[in-house]
């Protein structure tokens, strides 16, 4: 037998518990501390290490006080590619963490983190360098600024038409890798260090780390031709300001087969490019210029995987790569007394030049 309890005046039955459900609380996705596929930010690292370094702004105490060194900043890259969570692991104090912090989070979107093809939240710290130049002296607040004077950090640095996501897109659409290079497949990042002036043009322009001369020439005339970028500011005034650029230059991997005679077309390579000339006639492609296309002949002397080193377009490409299907078929490589495949770069000239 159960007996009411009185409490405060009030009545309370003695029930029997009933099971009660309580919703689980949502669990949280997993960030991960290394995984198959590490984030990218947009335009590779060196892109955004550059970013840091040239939109660095100097607080005034800390120019004073001559700190220099790095703040270290830990981070997480979520699965839609967002910075979140930015914490400063190894400061220097003097208003150089804030700003470490402000400009992990102005990094553009990154490529998510991926384990087991699927996207995850991963950490990752990146450093923060605060270098002052050797001739530095404390700035003084209202110090008049000269005309000729270069800054190497200013209070706001220049920026590029359409930012950091309009200058990689300039980039991309504008660099023409060299015809040698490419047939000699050279690869590498070429440094370029320029000014931009208080109006914004850009001037002294010079590699100052090259791979190669033909990459280091291709980064130079990329460089010079820069539309105009809005000026850096010092103390609310358009200043001459040094910026540096990573240029990265990189080549599909090609295919490799071993092979110990090679392929032959009939007639011979001059046979080839006829052929290869006539299909882009009737294909009536409107442009001129060269491209190189990669492709594979296999074991029984037929075309396959054809693709362009570089995209035209894909109007353009379409009708080149069609016109490469074409050719004749191949005598194949060998390798033992077996027929293998094998693969080519080969320049492709349509238009004027490849009359």
């Amino acid at each position: 037998m159960r007996l009411p309890l009185l409490l405060g005046g009030a009545l309370l039955l003695s029930l029997p518990l009933a099971a009660q459900t309580t919703p689980a609380p949502a669990r949280a996705e997993p960030i991960y501390t290394y995984v198959e596929q590490m984030p990218v930010p947009a335009g590779g690292l060196a892109i955004a290490l550059q970013h840091i370094q040239n939109h660095l702004r100097y607080s005034a105490e800390a120019q004073r006080l001559g700190v220099q060194g790095k703040v270290f900043v830990k981070f997480v890259v979520d699965a839609a590619g967002k910075v979140q969570q930015p914490t400063v692991l190894k400061g220097l104090g003097a208003g150089c963490d804030e700003e470490a912090l402000r400009l992990i989070r102005e990094l553009a979107d990154w490529t998510p983190g991926k384990q087991n093809g699927q996207t995850v939240s991963v950490y990752y710290t990146l450093p923060v360098a605060f270098t002052l130049p050797d001739n530095a002296a404390p700035v003084a607040a209202g110090a008049p600024s000269t005309a000729d004077r270069v800054y190497t950090y200013a209070e706001q640095m220049p920026q590029p038409p359409g930012g950091i996501q309009g200058l990689i897109q300039y980039l991309g659409q504008t660099i023409r890798y060299p015809d040698e290079a490419v047939q000699q497949r050279l690869e590498g990042k070429v440094f370029v260090n320029f000014v931009v002036d208080s109006q914004g043009r850009i001037q002294d322009a010079k590699v100052t780390k090259g791979v190669h001369p033909l990459l280091d020439a291709e980064a130079l005339r990329v460089i010079s031709q820069l539309p105009a970028w809005t000026p850096g500011r010092q103390e609310g005034q358009p200043v001459n300001v040094s910026y540096t650029l990573p240029l990265t230059f990189e080549l599909p991997a090609a295919p490799k087969y071993p092979h110990d005679v090679p392929a032959e077309y009939p007639g011979g390579m001059d046979a080839m490019r006829r052929d290869l000339r006539t299909a882009l006639r009737k294909a009536h492609i409107k442009a001129e210029g060269r491209v190189f296309v990669q492709f594979v002949v296999d074991a029984t002397g037929q075309v396959q995987e054809p693709k362009l080193l570089k995209s035209l377009g894909p109007d353009l490409d379409a009708g080149i790569l069609r016109a490469v299907q074409t050719l004749r078929t191949w005598k194949p490589a060998q390798y033992q007394g077996r027929p293998v495949p094998v693969a080519f770069t080969i320049p492709v000239d349509f238009g004027p030049a490849g009359q």
